[in-house]
This record gives structure tokens, C-alpha cells and sequence, in this order.
């Protein structure tokens, strides 16, 4: 865990030193996660779990931009597997890296594009690990991350907005059970694990250059 929180700062600081382009975003997310797998009849109140993390959003123009995410908090769940109780709690972290692109034109600091929706795809690196002293476990595996949301403007600077993600993960054991139902037929949904969450997010806007965005001037 202290590893990947390590390499993905790395990343951030490194991604925010690209020059390419004349303005960009760092953010700060805050989320409850939601698991989907083997565990069914889920007792909500028991299945929803902090998560938390920060992210630098590269802008290219007034639709697309990439997004690098670093995620961290929990995931858990109880409910029911073949009508016998079950339950887990493991921490995670994540590293993703997303193409989102914007519904209408959106750049902060233009007062004609201060709202827009948007839709997210990309890949991430998931660990997760559960440290219980009868059944601990420490994984990694890859996820397909899909994220819709909006941006909203608050000022030249500031912008905030609200993100649904939904996490198609590689592995059928982030509740630490190997495929419980026997499963022989390829199923996305049975054979591997999903989670997701619910969140809002903060941004600030500042400049890689001291020259003005063209973008932001075909806007004008």
C-alpha cells in the first residue's frame, strides 16, 4: 500500500510538470464506494465506505482532457452468499489515468462555458489488501474506469462538480472469495468483481505558461 501511495505522488508531481499545455487543474475528491460481486442481499448501511484522493486534470481544449487520479479509502460489504452470511472490509488504492470528455465547452476562468457534463473512460491499477489476522490478503489488478459527471465554475479559478464511477476490475477476489459460485461460462458481472462510488470533487486552475490559451481565446 505504501508503495503505490509512493509511485502515484510521483506520478502527479511529474504530470504536473508537462508543459505541452497552457493550464491545467489539481483537485481534491471526496466519495463513499459501493462493491458489486459475489455478496448479495447487501445491507446498505454496512456497505458503503470513505474514499478520498486528489487529481490532475491536463486540458487540451474546451471538450477533452486527461485526468490522472490517485484514489484511497475502503471498501466493504455484508450481506448474504447461498443464504449464508458473509461480509469483508479491505482497503484500497488506486491509480488512473481517464479521457474525459465534456458535453458542451468548458474552461474555467470563461464566463461562457461554466457548466458541463461529462464522460470519463480510461484504465487504472487497483490494490487492494485486508490486513485481518485470520484471513489476511494483498492484491493488485487492473480496472476499466467509467465516470460521468459535471463541472460547474464557481470563479475564474475554482470549480467543483459531482462524479458517478463504475469500475469494471480483472479479479474475482477484492471480497477474498476465488469464484464461490462455481461459475464455468465467461461473466463479467459473476466472474470478476465491480465497485464504485459517489462523489464531489473541488478543483483549482492555474497556468503551465505565462502565455495565454488559445483555447480559451477562440472562445472569446
Amino acid at each position: 500500500m505504501k508503495k503505490l501511495v509512493v509511485f502515484s505522488i510521483i506520478i502527479l508531481a511529474c504530470s504536473s510538470m508537462v508543459q505541452a499545455q497552457k493550464s491545467a487543474e489539481i483537485g481534491l475528491i471526496g466519495a463513499t464506494s459501493h462493491y458489486f460481486g459475489d455478496i448479495t442481499d447487501q445491507k446498505l448501511d454496512k456497505s458503503i465506505a470513505p474514499l478520498g484522493g486528489l487529481y490532475y486534470l491536463h486540458v487540451l481544449d474546451s471538450r477533452l482532457s486527461l485526468k490522472t487520479s490517485f484514489l484511497i479509502g475502503n471498501l466493504k460489504s455484508s450481506g448474504e452468499l447461498n443464504e449464508q452470511p458473509r461480509s469483508f472490509s479491505s482497503q484500497v488504492a488506486e491509480m488512473a489515468l481517464q479521457l474525459q470528455v465534456n458535453f458542451l465547452d468548458y474552461m474555467l476562468n470563461n464566463p461562457s462555458t461554466k457548466f458541463s457534463p461529462y464522460l470519463g473512460l480510461g484504465l487504472g491499477f487497483l490494490l487492494f489488501s485486508s490486513n485481518h489476522i485470520s484471513n489476511s490478503y494483498s492484491r493488485v489488478t487492473t480496472a476499466i474506469p467509467l465516470s460521468f459527471g459535471f463541472n460547474y465554475s464557481l470563479t475564474k479559478r475554482w470549480g467543483a462538480g459531482a462524479e458517478l464511477n463504475i469500475q469494471k476490475t480483472f479479479s474475482d477476489r477484492i471480497d477474498n472469495m476465488n469464484d464461490p459460485l462455481k461459475i464455468q461460462a465467461t461473466d463479467c458481472i459473476h466472474n470478476n468483481d465491480w465497485f464504485g462510488y459517489l462523489g464531489i470533487h473541488l478543483s483549482y486552475l492555474f497556468y503551465l505558461s505565462k502565455k495565454s490559451c488559445s483555447s480559451l481565446e477562440s472562445l472569446n
